[in-house]
């Protein structure tokens, strides 16, 4: 199998860990970033991948995703920069 392959057969398992239905690698969504509204999920470890991948979530074609949705993927996003801070781990 090629490594491309192999990444999309690792992120269809990731898809139930998430509770998602399609998610993609950092490459494709640049690729298709014009094209897909998606949000970032996370940085995981895959197998075959020595480095960890960034991974999205496809949320629809673009142009026509709800704006609750575009809402709450913006409030992810700045949830996601955010920096870890300890908060509740003393």
């Amino acid at each position: 199998m090629s490594e491309t392959t192999n990444l999309a057969s690792s992120l269809e398992g990731v898809n139930e860990v998430y509770g998602t239905i399609g998610i993609v690698a950092e490459d494709t969504h640049q690729f298709a970033q014009d094209m897909v509204e998606a949000r970032e999920l996370d940085v995981v470890l895959v197998a075959g991948k020595r480095e960890p991948v960034r991974i999205f979530e496809r949320l629809g074609p673009a142009g026509s995703v709800e704006s609750g949705m575009l809402a709450m993927r913006s409030l992810h996003q700045k949830a996601h920069s955010v920096p870890a801070t300890g908060l509740g781990h003393r």
